[in-house]
């Protein structure tokens, strides 16, 4: 169990949230601060208090911020169905490296978080959703979220990460992976795919290996004929993304070229009924 501190913060009017669905991490882009000051900032923008949920010191503490059942300010647009976390720290400029007690401390209020609420499909930095820096360009985000999920250690795993990571995890990354899986089809080095949610770098050249494998009938795409696991998990995101009502058959009939046309509408993508890469991708 882990310990979480009530520094006692005092909220105007707050709004109960109706789903939880997604966990978004960000830093406080100040290199000392405490979760008192943050309140204080955020009252001063005539916000109801501080718009985290939970505020991770540098030392390792815990603090509760926002009420938890109750509606955030912290992501335009995600509010409503998320959890914010803010870290101490300014991982953009100041702050090149975690401390290892504040890593620790991330890892374990995220793990406690996912098994209280099974219905987060999400875990995200702040940039996945606005045109932003945060949680920084030195924020340990891929080797936080790989060793919250996996329960899996990552070498180094407190320190700045500038080079490209895995940044989120989501469960239809995870269906996907098991999905190539099912229809054998590999990584770049002949290995079965790591079913963990995480998109990196093995999963996107799995991605690619199976459009070539569909290549025969299909030109290195997914239409009309193709058929696999990875046609189902496409039916069942259309189905879940659009409310079709497709017959996850795995099958690709017209159907689905029909779905598949009307999401790529939608989508502003090239509309061709043929699922390619930039189709699939914007199915995850």
């Amino acid at each position: 169990m882990i310990n979480i501190i009530d520094a006692g913060l005092a909220f105007g009017s707050l709004s109960n949230r109706k789903s939880t669905v997604k966990i978004v991490i960000h830093h406080a882009a100040a290199a000392s601060a405490s979760v008192e000051t943050i309140h204080g900032w955020h009252k001063a923008r005539t916000w109801s208090g501080i718009g985290y949920h939970f505020y991770v010191r540098k030392d390792g503490g815990i603090y509760r911020g926002r009420p938890l059942d109750k509606i955030g300010a912290h992501c335009t647009g995600q509010n409503s169905d998320s959890i914010g976390i803010c870290f101490e720290g300014n991982y953009e400029t100041s702050d090149i490296s975690m401390p290892g007690a504040q890593f620790d401390a991330g890892i374990a209020l995220i793990m406690y978080l996912l098994a209280k609420y099974p219905t987060i499909t999400e875990l995200c930095g702040h940039q996945k959703y606005v045109a932003t820096a945060c949680p920084g360009r030195y924020f340990p985000l891929g080797s936080m979220i790989a060793e919250s999920i996996t329960g899996t250690p990552v070498a180094s795993s407190n320190q700045g990460e500038t080079k490209p990571t895995p940044t989120s995890y989501n469960s239809s990354v995870k269906s996907l992976q098991e999905a190539l899986n099912a229809d054998g089809i590999t990584d770049a080095n002949g290995n079965k795919l790591v079913v963990d949610g995480i998109q990196g770098a093995k999963t996107n050249a799995a991605i690619k290996k199976a459009l070539l494998k569909a290549g025969v009938l299909s030109k290195g795409r997914y239409q009309v004929g193709t058929e696999g696991k990875v046609v189902k998990w496409a039916q069942i995101r259309l189905n879940t993304l659009m409310g079709c009502d497709l017959n996850d058959d795995g099958r690709y009939g017209n159907d689905t070229r029909a779905a598949v046309i009307e999401w790529q509408t939608a989508k502003n993508l090239t509309v061709d009924g043929i699922a390619g890469v930039d189709t699939l991708a914007s199915l995850l």
